[in-house]
């Protein structure tokens, strides 16, 4: 390779390292300061910044508008007045005065930190005097990695879990008492009143111990053992007997449902034959009723016409002299009556009856025997 040739790479080579140079320095905020750009100082208090150094990024609404130029003690008398960052603010950005400042440290302490200019969002404020410091807070490790939305999330989760503790505190404090160990002799027989217990779960798991104990020694024994198995033996036996005595209830049943069906018959066959009996008297009857209905009509028809004097039964029971010659009549019969009964009576005593016999000279009495 000639020299010409070599001087020509050499000439490249530095070229593009000079513009990686150029490059580094932009990305790492320090070429506006070598290009002479207007800037002015931005002072940040800070109680413990922690990651931030020269050259750190400033960021205003997520566009960087200067670096960190310089990071001292506020007082070198009194350190723990904290720290004063000074920053290095592009000409062409002012900030309010009520501003303030929130440092991020670099996260897993990888790369560098930043810093972020905060701006209430709406408010218009007058600009930051020069020489006055807007105060700064350190932000969370994890600000870049989760949102803001998230950490706000978990810490109320982690104030209403501490909540809920502090309220299951009496809780936890009743369930120890609950749990708390009171045997049944001490529930039972206190020693005195001050210290009388009460009983709780230990008490009522203590007791049911005792009654599982004289449980299984009243049952385990083999007499009662053999008594048990006995009585489910007759349980069982009885239970054989019911299903028979159920079987027989059961057949008697459907023979007592043939018998009442063939019963039903005969009662539906009987009162149908009886149905047709009073169905004949009732027609053989009708006609005797029709004259009868028919003899009633004429009769009352009858004594309609005799009540009215019309033909001669009814001028018959109307006229008044009816009534006299019917008492007459019946006097003479009565006469009548008392001359045959006279008459008999001498024939009884004479035996003859004596008669007036009509002559040519009058009237003669004359006795007539009466043969036997």
């Amino acid at each position: 390779m000639n020299e010409a040739r070599r001087n020509t790479f050499v000439g490249i080579f530095a070229v593009a390292g000079l513009g990686a140079l150029a490059w580094l320095m932009s990305s790492f905020g320090e070429l506006p300061a070598l290009l002479g750009r207007g800037e002015y100082d931005l002072n940040m208090l800070v109680k413990e910044p922690s990651g931030i150094g020269e050259g750190t990024a400033i960021f205003l609404s997520g566009v960087q508008i200067g670096r960190v130029k310089e990071v001292r003690f506020k007082d070198r008398e009194r350190l723990d007045a904290g720290a004063l960052i000074v920053g290095s603010i592009d000409i062409e950005y002012t900030i309010p005065r009520t501003a303030w400042a929130v440092v991020q440290p670099a996260g897993f302490g990888l790369g560098r930190g930043r810093i972020d200019i905060k701006v209430l969002e709406g408010q218009i404020a007058s600009p930051l005097p020069k020489g006055e410091a807007i105060t700064g807070v350190m932000g969370n490790v994890w600000g870049n990695m989760i949102p803001d939305t998230l950490m706000d999330s978990v810490d109320r989760s982690v104030g209403q879990f501490g909540y809920f503790v502090e309220a299951l505190t009496p809780v936890a404090n009743d369930l120890h008492v609950l749990l708390e160990r009171h045997t049944v002799e001490a529930v039972d027989n206190p020693v005195d009143e001050a210290r009388q217990l009460t009983a709780n779960l230990s008490t009522v798991i203590e007791r049911f111990d005792q009654s599982l104990k004289a449980f299984n020694d009243t049952f385990g024994d083999p007499e009662v053992k053999a008594g048990w198995l006995t009585l489910f033996s007759n349980v069982r036996s009885m239970a054989e007997d019911g299903r028979t005595a159920l079987n027989n209830i059961s057949s008697m049943t459907a023979d007592l449902r043939v018998d009442i069906k063939r019963i039903s018959a005969k009662l539906e066959a009987g009162i149908d034959n009886a149905n047709a009996d009073i169905s004949q008297i009732a027609a053989d009857i009708r006609p005797v009723l029709d004259n009868s209905a028919k003899l009633t009509g004429s009769l009352m028809r009858l004594i309609a016409a005799m009540e009215a004097g019309e033909g001669s039964a009814g001028r018959f029971v109307r006229d008044p002299r009816m009534y006299d010659s019917l008492v007459m009549t019946s006097q003479r019969l009565t006469e009548l009556v008392d001359t045959i009964q006279r008459i008999f009576a001498r024939f009884e005593r004479e035996g003859v009856i004596r008669l007036g016999v009509s002559t040519a000279v009058g009237t003669v009495p004359k006795n007539v025997a009466i043969p036997d």
